[in-house]
């Protein structure tokens, strides 16, 4: 495989899947920031999101995140169903999971631990030649 087959192929991938984790971040941020939504009314639901689209940075994490299929279409374009989408949601984890550790302090027990050893494994039989 070639470096521009690869990059078009893979690397489309890490990068709808960069975008897809940005733009959930930058949108958590804002939500933390905001707190739970209150279902208590369409006014109050829709005065959480005006205020969550409001903040630039949740904005870009919206943007990021609606463009975030872009290049995994590029990607789907010249590989298999059956290997983009398990990559995508693999990577997306490997990478969300210490994220949320790091910067939202959420807790990483022998579950996740466990979950992520499971996902490389997976990885690993899935694309084995």
């Amino acid at each position: 495989m070639n470096l521009k087959t690869f990059l078009l192929t893979w690397g489309m991938i890490l990068v709808g899947v960069i975008m897809n984790v940005l733009g959930m971040y930058f949108v958590k941020m804002r939500m933390n920031e905001l707190g739970a939504i209150e279902l208590t009314s369409v006014k109050a639901v829709t005065g959480y999101f005006l205020s969550l689209v409001m903040s630039p940075l949740a904005l870009v994490g919206l943007i990021l995140f609606l463009l975030a299929p872009l290049p995994s279409a590029i990607a789907l374009s010249r590989m298999e169903l059956s290997i983009a989408y398990p990559l995508s949601i693999a990577l997306s984890c490997l990478i969300i999971v210490p994220l949320a550790s790091i910067f939202f302090g959420e807790i990483v027990n022998m579950n996740k631990i466990l979950a992520i050893v499971m996902i490389i494994a997976s990885l690993y039989f899935m694309y084995k030649v």
